[in-house]
């Protein structure tokens, strides 16, 4: 860690130290350089499946630094919004003013991916960024306390040839990333993702600062990123678990029945019924409901449940289906009542 100013440095460490005391920001063990991508499929790991596993509906946001609003298609959520972010910053992202402002850079066109559909957005993301040695930094904000939030720092290959840049990642005050070194120009893989996952501080924020690397390393020590991704996690990365297997049951032909399981795990969790072990056509929910049985449907059910950490299927449910018998009265013309009275007679109060 070189070059950042001495009372700036000296601020951040401090102010981590003293965090340690009480908050663990920094979620142990779960630092990962993802250096992913070629020229045909650009960085398939930024907001990729296993990014987006475990996370909590509706809290993914993603912000282009210095860039457009750009769309990107991404396996895990579909298509996902990255929001063009100046160094105004965004109502969930803060970044850092006065002597620590970071500078803004366009290189036009020096990546050009020529594979993924959305080339022309992930182009743009890529020839974008905020980069300086000030020690600049960025805050994400309105964050719940106390939970778990994934990020993504996303860096395209360098302007400069082979060994390109590196620079560090503090979060919190604490070195997450030493020496980070992202591809040199022209050098596949074309990307690098630094991924961490951190606990919010007591205030609803998580702070990351961007510092020089060591020229030791390369000669070129500039922070410099491109995106950022974050979305907050459910907890730690689980296989399923089935909490609840479905029950049986016996059906007249023609009535209603369902199969329920109940499972835990890291979501998403994708569920497949199977029918004699072959599986069931549209039959992907915790449930497994029939309108109408028929004697098609008796047999013995499973679940098959999976998610990016493991399988599980279920214990076996059998569905019966009998045809019931038919009614007494069915096909019924007529109905005459009498009553008997006592003695040798009977009379007929019917009405009929």
């Amino acid at each position: 860690m070189n070059g950042i100013p001495s009372g700036f440095l000296a601020a951040v460490m401090i102010f981590g130290a003293a965090a340690a005391t009480t908050w663990a920001a920094l979620v142990p063990g779960t630092l990962e350089t993802i250096k992913t991508g070629s020229l045909s499929d650009a960085y398939p790991g930024f907001i990729g499946p296993a990014f987006m596993n475990g996370a909590v509906p509706a809290t993914l946001k993603a912000a282009n630094f210095n860039g457009p609003n750009e769309s990107l298609t991404v396996t895990a959520a579909g298509t996902v919004s990255v929001q063009a972010t100046t160094t105004a910053g965004l109502p969930w992202l803060t970044i850092s003013a006065g002597a620590q402002l970071p500078s803004t850079a366009t290189s036009g066109t020096a990546v050009n991916f020529t594979g993924p559909a959305d080339q022309a957005s992930r182009d743009r993301i890529g020839n974008n960024g905020f980069h300086g040695t000030n020690g600049w930094s960025v805050q994400l904000v309105g964050l719940v306390p106390g939970e778990k939030y994934r990020v993504q720092l996303l860096n395209v290959e360098g302007f400069v040839p082979a060994p390109g840049r590196n620079f560090d990642i503090l979060v919190e005050g604490v070195l997450a990333f030493d020496n980070l070194n992202p591809p040199g120009h022209g050098q596949a893989p074309f990307s690098a993702i630094a991924q961490f996952e951190a606990t919010a501080e007591p205030g609803g924020t998580i702070t990351l600062v961007m510092a020089p690397g060591s020229t030791a390393v390369s000669a070129d020590p500039n922070p410099y990123l491109c995106a950022l991704a974050v979305v907050q996690v459910s907890g730690d990365p689980t296989p399923p678990s089935i909490t609840q297997q479905p029950a049986g049951s016996t059906r007249g032909a023609g009535d209603p029945a369902a199969l329920r399981v109940m499972v835990t795990g890291s979501t998403p969790l994708s569920y497949q019924w199977l029918h004699h072990g072959e599986p069931v056509a549209g039959a992907t929910t915790a449930t497994l409901a029939f309108a109408g049985v028929t004697a098609a449907d008796a047999g013995e059910y499973r679940c098959r449940v999976t998610n990016a950490f493991g399988e599980i299927i279920s214990e076996p449910a059998v569905l019966n289906v009998f045809t019931p018998p038919t009614p007494l009265l069915a096909g019924i013309r007529g109905w005459w009542k009498f009553d008997e009275s006592e003695g040798p007679s009977a009379a007929d109060t019917s009405g009929y």
